[in-house]
This record gives structure tokens, sequence and C-alpha cells, in this order.
């Protein structure tokens, strides 16, 4: 079992999947959200993923590929 949150736990989840893969991405995007260094990124299974309490926003933007990335972040605290 997987669990962990946000910032100010307005966001919570906990996910009973495998974890599928997970790595570091070094795109200017991802430089951008984590401050300077890396995007870390972890996948598991929509299937197993439940949210306890959310207040999460989407935000769409172009990669540097042109396909469109989704990121979500708490709409509270923005981790």
């Amino acid at each position: 079992m997987i669990t962990g949150g946000c910032l100010c736990r307005g966001t919570q989840y906990r996910s009973a999947s495998a974890i599928v893969s997970g790595g570091l991405c070094y795109c200017r995007d991802c430089q951008y959200v984590s401050g300077g260094g890396p995007g870390a990124v972890l996948v598991l299974n929509a299937d197993g993923l439940t949210f306890i309490k959310s207040s999460l926003r989407d935000f769409r933007s172009a990669a540097d590929t042109g396909v469109e990335v989704n990121r979500q972040f708490c709409g509270d605290c923005g981790v």
C-alpha cells in the first residue's frame, strides 16, 4: 500500500496497485515544475488508486514533442 498527499493535506491518496515504473525526467517543463531539478515520476495502475481527499486542479500544456501534458496539483497549496 502506497499513501501520500500534498503539503496542506488537502489532497490525500492511497494505492494498492503495484508500481509499473518510475524515473526522473529532465525536460524543461519538468525542471520548471520541480524548481530546477528533474521531475520524479512514478507510474501506477489507475484502477488501484483512491483519493481519500482531493482538491486537485489541472494544468495542460504542450511538451517539446507537441504531445499534450496534463499535470495535476493541489488547488490550495500547489503541491
